[in-house]
């Protein structure tokens, strides 16, 4: 009988971003079958080595980078380990599922759109009495802001709230600065309010790790 084999390959693409930097993809090879995504990290073209699959030097970028490849590339094997023992027919596309929790469990987690747009329909609802139409306003378009960041980096149209970590916050803060060309008050202000629903998630335990810890927001 013919042994399954994986491979995981990570490499950078050719197009570079207005911060100079070129988007890390991921690709996943199961007998024959392959898919490729996104990682949602970015690396400056001439710090990258394609042959060793890594980053170069010790700027914290760089090192995040390869730790996210190292931790990628346990999780991906401990999941085809587990295919294989479930008698699953492997497969990318299903490790690909696996790996980003795709209709795999049946606890529902918790998103970061829909959390927000939840937060938003609680203040509409309070319009009036605890909240001002220019708060609620502001927030919707936190909301669409933060859909527009998850597309154009992760490729999807929604995350699960616990991807939310240092990398997310300052990549939206980024995305505020160069994509939107916003000014630091109401980038300020955007954060602010992104800050606000990570803290409830905390409070209700979504999440176990403030991904502000650390970060001040500039006014």
């Amino acid at each position: 009988m013919k042994k399954d084999r994986l491979t995981v390959l990570f490499y950078r693409r050719s197009t570079v971003t207005k911060t100079g930097e070129c988007a890390i993809r991921m690709r996943i090879s199961v007998n024959g079958t392959r898919i490729d995504s996104n990682t949602g990290k970015y690396i400056d073209p001439a710090l990258w080595n394609q042959s060793k699959e890594r980053a170069k030097g010790t700027s914290k970028n760089a090192i995040d980078l390869n730790d996210y490849i190292d931790e990628t590339n346990i999780k991906l094997f401990k999941l085809f380990q587990d295919m294989q023992s479930e008698g699953v027919v492997a497969t990318a596309q299903e490790l690909h599922n696996r790996f980003f929790n795709i209709g795999v469990h049946k606890v529902v987690e918790r998103m970061i759109i829909t959390t927000f747009q939840e937060h938003n329909q609680e203040c509409r609802a309070l319009m009036g009495r605890d909240f001002e139409l220019g708060t609620i306003k502001k927030y919707e378009t936190i909301t669409r802001l933060l859909q527009r960041y998850i597309k154009k980096k992760y490729e999807v149209e929604d995350l699960p709230l616990t991807s939310l970590d240092r990398d997310f916050v300052h990549g939206f803060e980024m995305y505020l600065k160069i994509d939107r060309n916003q000014q630091q008050n109401t980038v300020a202000r955007y954060m602010k309010g992104l800050k606000k629903i990570t803290n409830r998630a905390l409070a209700n335990d979504w999440i176990t790790k403030d991904p502000f810890a650390g970060i001040k927001v500039r006014t």
